[in-house]
């Protein structure tokens, strides 16, 4: 019985051995394969698609509206600017030059961890323009974003050398280890998110160019159908819509080089759209009415921050009239905040005209100061609703009578005839009639109308001076900030 006993202990105490080796073993190859991919991220990583990455940060459920589409979408459309001014999540899951086939892929991959209420889909890649920035990186540069099946779809999109390449070699497969599958949660941390949402942000001219122009419009009178495959993408992304309740609109930014093959093309997107119930922003046609202008608002092919700015309003707009209940992410909400008050910074910098200026300023989370010193004359009317449209209430701003105020996210602060102080933990604003002081950085009057912009993130300002006498009601649509003459 004892000799039992004995066995009994001695089989105990190898088992126990042996779970705690297995249990070691298991912990140092944990703990080899964190340290080489760590190893491997540095030395591999590529961070041209660290955008890849941005929209698998995103918490599941949370984005309203997806924007799909070539580097027109990426530049037109500011997923902050649009929350501003619809109070929706979006993303722009856009690439360069994307082709339908490669955006319908797109829209599957974003389906996996989103149910969007809405897809906004730039048009450029069904029309022949195309051409000029057709290639191997259409693929390339979409298939960084995407994960399974819809990844191996669009790699054998591409040339059949290239195809074997990215489908075989793990060395040369998008020569980023981050991206593989099998490492990606390896990194994430919960409520971690990575801003951008797929904007990509150019500059607009500091000042007036010596030329501006509408962009090109033409007649479609050229018989021209719409590209078998692309045809089909665009069906394909109608019914996934219609199968997932999500509602579709399109649109097309204005570009120079349009030609008349291109208009007639465009025509027959909008043909499709009409037989399909499909809402559709032709920029083109809009542009004189939006005052949008080649040189000012785009470089002739991608809109500038103050262009995509007008874009998105617009397209803002549009999307207001229809019933969509944002899901509730105070991350999201956060990072769309700090985004939009500093590209609205950027935005208002180049501005060439007062009202959209005022416009630019309606909703943003940011702060803005106005001092006004009336001289004898009222302001014209489109200038002083301008005013009224930032939260000013017109009993408290009685035209032709001195006003200043602090406006905070769309909230009067406060507000006065001639002098105002606010002092908070984020900044302290002094107003007299002799001008604005910000922090103790002083602005003098110019003047009549004084209207300051204030990023209490960055503590960057953006001044600008405005004469009563300026004439916004009939059609002037450029302001020389300088000498105060509109023109």
């Amino acid at each position: 019985m004892h000799q039992t006993l004995f066995t009994d202990g001695s089989k105990m105490k190898r088992s126990i051995r042996y779970i705690l080796e297995i249990s070691l073993k298991l912990v140092l190859v944990a703990l080899i394969t964190l340290t080489s991919y760590e190893v491997l991220n540095r030395v591999f990583y590529n961070n041209e698609v660290s955008h890849g990455d941005d929209f698998k940060s995103l918490p599941e459920d949370s984005i309203d509206v997806i924007v799909l589409g070539s580097s027109h979408a990426q530049y037109s459309f500011v997923p902050s600017f649009f929350y501003e001014e619809t109070g929706l999540n979006s993303y722009v899951l856009g690439t360069s030059c994307q082709p339908y086939q490669v955006s319908y892929e797109m829209l599957k991959e974003a389906l996996k961890t989103q149910q969007p209420q809405m897809v906004i889909m730039e048009v450029f890649t069904a029309l022949p323009l195309r051409s000029s920035c057709e290639g191997d990186f259409c693929y390339i540069m979409a298939e960084y974003q995407m994960t399974g099946k819809e990844k191996i779809n669009v790699i054998k999109m591409l040339p059949e050398e290239k195809k074997n390449q990215y489908l075989n070699d793990f060395f040369t497969y998008h020569n980023d280890w981050k991206t593989k599958e099998s490492f990606e949660p390896l990194n994430k941390e919960e409520n971690e998110i990575s801003t951008g949402f797929g904007y990509i942000f150019q500059h607009a001219r500091a000042k007036l160019p010596d030329n501006w122009w509408h962009a090109s419009q033409y007649g479609y009178d050229i018989d021209i159908e719409i590209e078998e495959d692309d045809l089909e993408s665009l069906n394909a992304i109608y019914d996934l819509c219609q199968k997932n309740n999500i509602e579709l609109l399109l649109y097309k930014t204005p570009v120079d080089s349009f030609t008349r093959e291109d208009q007639s093309m465009m025509h027959k997107m909008w043909e499709w759209a009409d037989e399909h119930s499909v809402k559709y922003i032709d920029f083109f046609a809009e542009s004189k009415k939006l005052s949008f202008y080649m040189g000012i608002h785009s470089d002739a092919f991608h809109a500038y921050i103050n262009g995509a700015s007008m874009i998105t309003r617009r397209i803002s707009d549009e999307v207001n009239t229809y019933e969509i209940e944002s899901y509730d992410s105070e991350i999201l909400k956060e990072n769309y905040e700090t985004e939009e008050r500093t590209y609205t910074y950027y935005a208002l910098q180049y501005e060439t005209y007062p009202i959209t200026y005022l416009k630019r300023l309606e909703n943003t989370s940011g702060i803005v100061i106005v001092s006004y010193q009336a001289s004898g004359s009222q302001l014209y009317k489109t200038l002083y609703n301008g005013i009224l449209s930032l939260g000013v209430d017109s009993n408290s701003f009685i035209n032709g009578s001195n006003y200043c105020a602090v406006i905070d996210a769309g909230k009067v602060v406060s507000e006065g005839k001639n002098t105002v102080e606010v002092s908070n933990a984020d900044y302290d604003v002094s107003v007299t009639e002799n001008g604005i002081t910000i922090n103790g950085e002083e602005h003098l009057r110019k003047t009549n109308l004084l209207i300051i912009y204030y990023n209490k993130d960055t503590n960057e300002i953006v001044e600008k001076q405005i004469d009563q006498y300026a004439n916004m009601d009939y059609g002037r649509e450029f302001y020389d900030w300088d000498n105060d003459l509109d023109f």
